[in-house]
């Protein structure tokens, strides 16, 4: 079920780019089979304890996710994405909770034992990034996993002419 908006803010102009044809074309682009996922994962959860439940925000068509899955197909699994057609296939998939809503919308009822975000923090703006953290610190029982690109001070580069 999505979650409702916050009362009277507008869409980032990030979150418009990617909820539009762009996040659609990168959507059919980005089709990474969970097999490629599944070691990094493996690793991830050998690290943890007591991990029931995982919420990835920005989960795109669900790779990370079905990743997970077929690690521990006991986990419930949470996918926050904005885009309506990487929404549609994330929803497609059995035993995913699929949530449309932006990142900075998201407003589930319980928290999660891991809250996690893969290579979507270097498309926001560097401004929203402080309260992306603190959403994901408030949403996470326990764990945060953070998978990006990193340079010590925020760059703007072109991507794909924008």
């Amino acid at each position: 079920m999505p979650s409702p908006p916050e009362q009277n803010r507008i869409a980032t102009e990030q979150e418009q780019f990617w909820a539009g044809e762009f996040g659609d074309d990168y959507t059919d682009r980005n089709a990474v089979l969970p097999e490629q996922r599944r070691p990094f994962f493996c690793k991830v959860l050998n690290l943890t304890e007591g991990v029931q439940s995982i919420c990835e925000l920005g989960a795109n068509r669900g790779h990370n996710l079905l990743a997970l899955q077929s690690v521990n197909p006991n986990l419930r699994l949470t996918g926050v994405e904005l885009n309506a057609k990487a929404f549609g296939v994330l929803a497609s998939h059995a035993g995913i909770e699929a949530v449309q809503s932006s990142i900075q919308d998201f407003a589930p009822e319980g928290r999660f034992d891991c809250v996690m975000i893969c290579g979507v923090l270097i498309h926001l703006n560097p401004e929203d990034l402080p309260a992306v953290y603190r959403k994901m610190a408030r949403l996470a029982n326990r764990y945060v996993l953070i998978n990006e690109y990193y340079n010590p001070t925020p760059v703007e580069l072109s991507y794909r002419g924008h």
